[in-house]
């Protein structure tokens, strides 16, 4: 009968079997996200999200399977399984109600992602980013672009963002599948994965660098294979976007211009023309996130304004991005972009005056990177279930090591120097992106690719050594780069192209805003679905899920936040009460506010909001508003 399928299946042309593929995909991912309070579904993305043991094992053993099945069969059962994995994250946050440094009850957006999400809307209405956005504004652009693509639901979006993830790491993996076989390739996307889950449900741009990382890297080697430098120069491009996007190991891109040297070394002329293609490959990148940040983003704003901070800490001996404060108290009264402009002073300042300092915050952030800490290599991996992450964090590690001799041993082939080369570029990065700078190297969400690929390497090369597997000949035919190519330029393309259109075809409404009462001051949104969480009672029967949170959940959820005035404040509020972030169009200022759910407008449109400010100066930041009366309002 499988046989028959099987036939059945390899009868149907190319283009329509890809229809089929989309859409059984399709079919399974509107099931899942649209019953994420359902109680098996929402256990078993939470136990994806955030468990170890059992649940990745089993999850990496039936995606091995998916991925063995020869033909169409297992082509589809590989897609859809592949997609699912980087979706049920997803919904278990939603499901759960997760909090966590950046996002409360799974939905309500937090610090930078705030921002981020903030921006977008923004640009939504016409104007511009704001100086945190305009310092990377490739990964808010492309926000901006999906949430008008949702019509501003960011439930729609942010499972948008986990299919675009999925569907990068399933074309990584197919690409290693077929030069390494299937269960290094497995084992490369299962790492991967584990990277991403906690980034999920965040509007962050981790979850943009992974995918224009994992793209990148996988042109980027097919290039390499066959000594295309025309697929080689797109891969450092989209290489180069990646890191634009999310900034992190930026010295890796020098040393691919010289590895493309020697690639095309045969001749005089093919080098310097390879070296030529390269550094234009770059320099497109970078002026692409340039251009696209002049003309949507705030003027005299700084690119990677914030790499100030990290520089900071590194002439410093490896301090805290936040021990400039310390030393310059005066720092905290500053905004942008002036206050990049002082730090970057600051910096070269203490590099004149105590240039060793920098050997020793080199030194110290090295040395982070294999401590028992948060900040390790493979701190991802066993989240905080610190009984089993010595042992996982050593036998990755010797992984690594033996992936790097691999490498080292195979150099004659160049997309195994390209590893070594890639890495190297990876380490020396760390001083300038100091992975104490945050949790479980979030600086490095672009070369999750790269650095999870050597103990995979490594895992291959030992199970082959003792005669378990041996690797396929590479076949063209297994794989073809003609869907990533077409998914990676779609995703440039909707990244630098519609917010610009977004923001000067943008007709921002005439509102009409009715008068509020003598205590009261206005504010007007406008309001969507999928946008908001709802916090009700005890009593009330239902089951918990986005957007309804019984008064219980999310009051013990809330611990899940680092910000102690926070998390006081949330035990504060009351059922039932409805709570969303958004943009007041009056001033354009980002808000969080907090209404009576009984107020709650049944449809998307302009409303007007009557209330009052927070005055708590712990809170200051938040802009938080209490509104006691909804009213629609007309537009012109």
């Amino acid at each position: 009968m499988t046989n028959n399928l099987t036939f059945s299946l390899n009868r149907i042309s190319y283009f329509f079997w890809q229809f089929i593929k989309l859409g059984v995909a399709a079919l399974a991912l509107t099931y899942v996200f649209t019953h994420a309070t359902a109680g098996r579904l929402g256990a078993l993305g939470l136990a994806l999200r955030v468990d170890l043991w059992p649940i990745v094992p089993i999850g990496a053993l039936l995606i091995y399977g998916a991925f063995r099945i020869p033909g169409r069969l297992g082509e589809l059962l590989a897609f859809v399984f592949t997609l699912l994995l980087f979706a049920l994250p997803l919904v278990g946050l939603w499901a759960y109600g997760g909090t966590q440094t950046s996002v409360i009850s799974g939905l309500i957006q937090v610090n930078d992602a705030r921002g981020y999400y903030a921006n977008a809307l923004s640009l939504i209405n016409g104007e511009s980013f704001s100086y945190f956005s305009s310092r990377r504004p490739l990964f808010p652009s492309f926000l901006a672009f999906l949430l008008v693509l949702t019509h501003v639901n960011l439930m729609a979006t942010l499972a948008i963002l986990s299919v675009i993830t999925g569907l990068a790491c399933y074309f990584l993996t197919r690409e290693f599948q077929r030069t390494h076989g299937t269960e290094t390739a497995v084992f490369l996307l299962m790492l991967v994965f584990l990277y991403y889950r906690l980034h999920s449900g965040i509007t962050m741009s981790e979850n943009f660098g992974i995918a224009l990382g994992s793209l990148g890297f996988l042109i980027l080697w097919r290039g390499t294979a066959h000594k295309n430098l025309t697929l080689l120069s797109f891969g450092i491009y989209t290489t180069t976007l990646a890191l634009n996007a999310r900034a992190g190991a930026f010295l890796i891109l020098p040393l691919l211009v010289i590895f493309t040297g020697w690639l095309f070394r045969a001749s005089k002329k093919e080098l310097w023309k390879g070296i030529v293609l390269s550094s234009l490959a770059i320099v497109l990148g970078f002026a692409s996130g340039l251009l696209l940040g002049r003309i949507i983003g705030r003027p005299g704003s700084i690119p990677f304004a914030n790499f100030s901070f990290s520089l900071y800490s590194l002439a410093a001996g490896g301090k805290s991005w936040a021990y400039i404060a310390e030393v310059h108290p005066e720092v905290l009264t500053l905004k942008d972009p002036e206050l990049t402009r002082r730090v970057f002073q600051w910096s070269f300042e203490l590099m004149r005056e105590k240039p060793f300092q920098i050997v020793e915050g080199a030194l110290f952030f090295w040395k982070a990177i294999f401590t028992d800490t948060l900040y390790n290599v493979f701190a991802f991996v066993a989240k905080e279930n610190w009984v089993i992450h010595p042992a996982i964090k050593w036998a990755l590690y010797l992984l690594s090591l033996l992936g790097i001799y691999a490498c080292f041993k195979a150099r004659k082939a160049p997309t195994h120097l390209l590893v070594l080369i890639c890495i190297l570029g990876v380490f020396l990065s760390i001083p300038l992106a100091p992975p104490t700078d945050s949790f479980r190297m979030r600086p490095y969400a672009a070369s999750m690719a790269i650095i999870n690929l050597l103990p995979a390497l490594g895992f291959g090369y030992f199970i082959q050594k003792i005669k378990l597997i041996s690797y396929p000949a590479p076949t063209s035919e297994q794989f073809s780069l003609q869907a990533p190519i077409y998914f990676n330029v779609a995703l440039i393309c909707f990244m630098l192209v519609p917010s610009i259109l977004i923001k000067y075809a943008a007709h921002p409404p005439i509102l009409t805003p009715q008068a509020c009462a003598s205590n009261s001051q206005p504010i007007a949104i406008y309001f969507a679905q999928g946008s908001y969480i709802n916090v009700l009672k005890n009593k009330s029967e239902f089951t918990d899920g986005a957007p309804n949170f019984h008064i219980y959940i999310f009051q013990r959820n809330a611990h899940g936040l680092e910000n102690a005035h926070l998390i006081s404040w949330l035990e504060t509020i009351r059922p039932a009460t409805t709570m969303l972030i958004s943009v007041d169009l009056l001033n354009q200022r980002g808000l969080w506010i907090l209404f009576p759910t009984e107020l709650l407008p049944k449809e998307n449109g302009y409303v007007q909001f009557c209330g009052r400010f927070e005055t708590d100066p712990n809170l200051a930041n938040y802009a938080i508003f209490y509104a006691d009366e909804v009213i629609p309002i007309l537009t012109k």
